[in-house]
């Protein structure tokens, strides 16, 4: 998926451009477990990661019952991130909710992903709505747990499939020009399922993003952008 968003804010700023949206920064992991750069002395992130990372091998054993699935997802945050417990809260949020919108998981485990992300802050029921496609479904606000987080998501699905339908930002903050309650970009979801066929465009705009170089800050995080 592309970050419409940050393509609608950059030809906001910018005009329009025919390149793709240029690549974010994040952090990666170092010695084995993930650590923020505004953890260390002197230390300082533009954004966190986004929850933890689940392979193949792990994804088709998670469990669908949500307690179980809540603990599995604890340890792997744990595992993978050295970090303080409200933010260990917060990546196991965002992994509850990828899980649920991003990956072609069956109804079962979706299902209990859903209740995992709803048994922690920041849940808030909006009920009935239509998507950007015009498609009817219902919404749930949710409320990023990451400190300074600047947006909320309005994450519309269909309740009886659970299938993710359009995924809305709204900003909550007026940083980088935004209005309060703003919409900044938008994701809609056609279809969601494994697949052997090759992606339909010719050229692997990650790919480019994986071979930036790599930038230290105080030799204990690693950053790129």
């Amino acid at each position: 998926m592309t970050d419409y968003g940050q393509a609608r804010h950059d030809l906001n700023q910018h005009g329009r451009d025919d390149t793709p949206p240029g690549p974010q920064p994040e952090i990666v992991t170092w010695d084995g477990k993930g650590e923020f750069a505004g953890d260390a002395p002197g230390g300082g992130a533009d954004t966190v990661p986004s929850g933890a990372e689940i392979n193949l091998t792990e994804l088709q054993s998670l469990p669908t019952d949500p307690e179980r699935l809540r603990e599995r997802l604890e340890r792997i945050v744990d595992e993978q991130y050295n970090a303080p417990e409200h933010i260990l809260q917060a990546l196991l949020g965002d992994t509850a909710e990828n899980l649920a919108v991003e990956l072609p998981v069956s109804p079962q485990l979706r299902a209990a992903a859903y209740r995992v992300r709803a048994s922690l802050p920041g849940v808030r029921d909006i009920g009935e709505v239509t998507d950007r496609s015009g498609r009817p479904g219902y919404a749930v606000e949710i409320r990023s747990l990451q400190p300074g987080a600047d947006n909320k998501i309005r994450l519309i699905f269909d309740k009886e499939t659970g299938l993710p339908l359009s995924e809305e930002l709204y900003a909550t903050s007026t940083r980088g020009g935004h209005r309060l309650g703003e919409l900044t970009g938008y994701t809609t979801f056609t279809a969601m399922r494994w697949t052997d066929q090759a992606p339909p465009f010719d050229h692997d705009f990650m790919a480019d993003e994986q071979e930036t170089p790599n930038l230290e800050t105080d030799g204990k995080s690693t950053g790129k952008g």
